[in-house]
C-alpha cells in the first residue's frame, strides 16, 4: 500500500472510533535492520531472530525514536 491510502485507512478507522487523543507518527523505516545490527555476533541471535526477540528489539528502537524526537 502506498502511504496516502494507509494515512487514508486510518484517518477513517479514528473517526469511526471517535478517538479524540494524539496520534504521533513515527518512521519506522529500517528499524528491523537495525535490530538484527544490534543482535549480530551474539552466540544465540539466530534463537533471538525465532523468538521474537527480533519484533521487540525494532519495536525498542521505534519507541526509542518517538523520545528522542
Amino acid at each position: 500500500m502506498v502511504k496516502d491510502e494507509i494515512r487514508a485507512i486510518l484517518d477513517d478507522f479514528i473517526i469511526q472510533a471517535k478517538f479524540s487523543g494524539e496520534i504521533v507518527f513515527i518512521d519506522e523505516t529500517l528499524s528491523s535492520k537495525e535490530a538484527e545490527i544490534r543482535i549480530q555476533g551474539r552466540n544465540n541471535s539466530k534463537k533471538l531472530r525465532k523468538n521474537g526477540t527480533l519484533d521487540s528489539l525494532s519495536a525498542m528502537i521505534i519507541l526509542e525514536r518517538y523520545l528522542n524526537d
